[in-house]
């Protein structure tokens, strides 16, 4: 009878055998359980919660929203294999320096652009009016057009103290038998002052009289003494410290709306939702002849078109300069 020359490479020791036998034992064990006991695979509720979108941003949250997550989670049941679309939108009238993370997430922002309104907030900045909701550069255009009609912020003035820290500096300057020396009362014409006749006023120094310039450059000079608030980092307060030393006499550069959005949104009092919305209705009905059709315009604010109006030529005009007594 012939030899089976394979025999030699099948030969297992006796070690070898119970190695072999062990490894088959656990593959049958494995493939049992996995045949009998196959565990059920079940999703949970897919749903645009808030409570996870705020934990994966990363979203302080006042006492005030996280007790309105608490009520709104607490009676939520929880179902398999149904997917919820993204609630639409609740809008409530609503002051941009005040409003928690969870009211902005229920108007439609993203948590990011919530995140970033928090930022600058809690760095000491401040919305002084609606308008200013658009330098949010993450807030998209659509959004912004939408909550802008229930933005509401009181108008609130600082109480300064100037008179009663000039007669404690009259009492001080006694105290030590020093006379008191006023300061300047040279009347100071914020239309057409340079930085240095600027820091002759109290509280203004080179930093300030710099910005005062470069902002009424950028608007196209001043017209109303009151547009001094405008000016970044200059405070009600100061401004009341200097007021008696103030004159005006208005000098403003005008220009046409008929340019491209790049252009209008140059202008300080124009951004750019507005741009678009200004250059879409002139494509549609030509430019406005006057200030009733402008204010007719479909998503432009009231406050807005009562600020740029000083600054407009309605009869499409290269610009000019022009003196308003």
């Amino acid at each position: 009878m012939k030899e089976n020359p394979f025999k030699k490479d099948i030969e297992f020791t006796r070690q070898q055998s119970i190695v072999l036998g062990i490894l088959c034992l656990l593959l049958l064990i494995s493939y049992l359980y996995t045949f009998f006991a196959q565990p059920v695979i079940e999703s949970n509720q897919i749903t645009y919660s808030l409570e996870h979108i705020i934990s994966e941003k990363e979203i302080n949250l006042d006492s005030t929203a996280k007790s309105k997550i608490e009520k709104i989670t607490s009676g939520r049941r929880q179902t398999k294999h149904k997917i919820y679309a993204k609630p639409l939108p609740k809008y409530v009238r609503f002051d941009p320096n005040k409003t928690d993370s969870l009211t902005w997430i229920e108007m439609g922002l993203s948590p990011f652009t919530v995140k970033v309104i928090n930022n600058y907030l809690n760095k000491g900045g401040q919305f002084w009016d609606c308008d200013g909701l658009s330098k949010i550069y993450s807030l998209d255009s659509v959004t912004y057009l939408n909550i802008l009609p229930y933005c509401h912020i009181p108008q609130k003035k600082k109480k300064y103290e100037y008179s009663k820290s000039r007669k404690a500096q009259k009492k001080d300057s006694t105290k030590f038998n020093k006379p008191y020396v006023p300061r300047s009362s040279t009347k100071v014409d914020i239309a057409k002052a340079d930085s240095s006749e600027l820091t002759s006023l109290y509280g203004i120094g080179p930093t300030l009289s710099g910005r005062i310039v470069k902002y009424r450059d950028k608007l196209g000079g001043f017209h109303n003494i009151e547009q001094l608030i405008e000016v970044w980092g200059l405070e009600q307060d100061v401004i009341d410290g200097f007021s008696d030393r103030l004159i005006i006499s208005p000098s403003v550069k005008k220009f046409s709306l008929v340019a491209n959005p790049a252009k209008l949104v140059e202008h300080p009092y124009i951004n750019w939702p507005q741009a678009k919305i200004i250059s879409n209705y002139i494509k549609r009905h030509g430019p406005p002849k006057d200030s009733s059709t402008l204010r007719k315009i479909h998503g432009l604010p009231t406050e807005m078109i009562d600020k740029i109006i000083p600054y407009l030529n309605f009869q499409n005009k290269p610009n000019t300069s022009s003196m308003n007594n």
